[in-house]
């Protein structure tokens, strides 16, 4: 009988840092408990002009063949300026993760400071004011029905076609609801939380941005 491949248990983490102007998250690895994790990031943290949050962290059996694979997987969203960093939506990052995951360590992450959240509050609220989207703009319809990334059971409705929607009968921004019911310490980029079609808003948005560019161009 052939010897069965070691155990390497770790956990593989993707972090997100409010200070990239697009989704950037970085893919790592380190040991195996709730320690290490948080001792990986507070290190991280050292000298960055904001902390850097966790959006998933998994425990999986060979954290070095998983951080591989991940690194395979995603390598053409590379930031070829810096190592393990990919410009990548991180929900379609944890799709793959999941298949790995033997157990969520995202809740030893350490929270930001309350000073640290204030300013990727501030961070998040200024590229909300830059993005300037409608959901006409978006050529998404009235009565759309958007989708929370990570949880796409969990929908709003386009209330019409400037920026509201609609759950559960009340009226929210798109930031003010995906921190709700992600529970956020901090607020998050509606944009990046919603899907509509398969797809953020804010990929759809910058899609639609580069499209109108080149027949500006042409």
């Amino acid at each position: 009988m052939a010897d069965s491949k070691p155990s390497n248990p770790g956990i593989i983490y993707l972090l997100e840092n409010e200070a990239f102007e697009s989704p950037v998250i970085k893919i790592g690895k380190t040991g195996k408990t709730g320690t290490d994790l948080a001792r990986r990031i507070q290190t991280l943290n050292i000298g960055v002009p904001l902390s850097f949050t966790c959006y998933r962290a998994s425990l999986v059996d060979d954290a070095a063949e998983v951080e591989k694979v991940l690194h395979q997987v995603f390598h053409p969203a590379k930031r070829q300026w810096r190592g393990e960093f990919y410009e990548v939506e991180p929900w379609r990052v944890v799709l793959v993760l999941q298949h790995y995951e033997k157990k969520d360590m995202t809740s030893f992450a350490p929270v930001p400071s309350k000073e640290d959240l204030e300013l990727i509050g501030a961070a998040v609220q200024e590229k909300d004011r830059r993005a300037k989207f409608t959901f006409a703009m978006l050529e998404i319809p009235e009565g759309s029905k958007l989708k929370l990334v990570g949880e796409q059971e969990t929908e709003c409705e386009v209330a019409d076609d400037q920026t509201g929607v609609l759950y559960k009968g009340e009226r929210y921004a798109l930031s003010t609801l995906a921190t709700k019911l992600k529970g956020a310490e901090y607020v998050l980029q509606g944009l990046r939380y919603w899907l509509y079609e398969d797809q953020t808003l804010l990929k759809r948005r910058d899609e639609i941005l580069a499209r109108q560019e080149l027949l500006e161009r042409n």
